[in-house]
């Protein structure tokens, strides 16, 4: 069981992710419990990602935090496809593909501008899912799916960098508010 874990897919898409960007590769939590964890300086950001696994059919689920000084902390969880009531942006590919929700609708809309949403189609496609702003702090939860035993690492991968990148764009976005 343990060369399982260590050895998952998830965790080698994890070490060489760590490895692209320059960040620090370790384990975190209890036997037989331990999760991949990333932690470094990349754009400049200080990034902490964590990788939460549970065992549900075809899905992973991965937990992100790109944080900075300032108390600007953007975080992006990745889940199944939230149920939840949608706020309409009326652009059609958006509202069709991601649900935002959150507490202060008018810093929502002034965040999620039209070249924000453009980020989000390019970075994810149909892997977002709430978007919650409150206090300074944004919070995404997106879907990803294994769709197979034999899981395309470098395409998985390419998504949580995507989602890195796209979490830093979106820090410097509301640093600047």
């Amino acid at each position: 069981m343990w060369s399982a874990l260590k050895d998952s897919v998830g965790c080698r898409i994890f070490k060489e992710l760590a490895s692209d960007l320059g960040l620090k590769y370790e384990q975190k939590g209890f036997f037989p419990y331990l999760e991949p964890y990333l932690s470094g300086i990349y754009r400049g950001r200080e990034i902490n990602l964590k990788v939460d696994t549970h065992n549900r059919p075809l899905a992973i689920i991965h937990v992100y935090h790109a944080g900075s000084p300032g108390y600007i902390e953007v975080k992006c969880r990745l889940l199944p496809f939230g149920r939840k009531k949608k706020l309409i942006f009326n652009d059609p590919y958006f509202d069709k593909h991601f649900l935002v929700k959150g507490d202060n609708e008018m810093m929502i809309r002034h965040i999620i501008n039209a070249d924000v949403r453009q980020l989000f189609i390019q970075g994810f496609q149909r892997y977002i899912s709430p978007i919650k702003i409150a206090n300074r702090y944004l919070t995404c939860e997106c879907a990803t799916y294994y769709p197979g035993r034999k899981e395309d690492i470098t395409k998985e991968k390419g998504k949580l960098r995507s989602a890195v990148e796209l979490l830093i764009d979106l820090a410097n976005k509301i640093e600047k508010l």
